[in-house]
């Protein structure tokens, strides 16, 4: 029996010991954008622009306007359909 409970100890400690190695899937970069986020933005912007034909580009400011939005979005302090772009039509060629 006291066999049994060091063996049981040991196998918790290094599950325990695992568990705490495997992190919680962020990259090794840090608290900065990994590069799969960063190449995620461009292809949405360069979508976004094409649609609405626009020539808008990524940067801070942008980003944290919109996270002010999606934030007052998700605390119900105003309706999805107060923000919306004004779409142009497309130019056919």
């Amino acid at each position: 029996m006291k066999m049994f409970k060091r063996f049981a100890a040991a196998l918790l400690a290094g599950v325990m010991v695992l568990a705490m190695l495997t992190a919680c899937g962020g990259g090794a970069g840090g608290p900065g954008e990994s590069e799969f986020e960063k190449k995620v933005q461009d292809v949405y912007m360069a979508a976004l622009n094409k649609e609405y034909g626009t020539e808008w580009s990524n940067n801070s400011e942008v980003k944290e306007l919109a996270t002010e939005a999606l934030n007052k979005i998700a605390d119900g302090k105003i309706a999805l359909t107060a923000i919306t772009a004004e779409k142009k039509p497309r130019k056919t060629t």
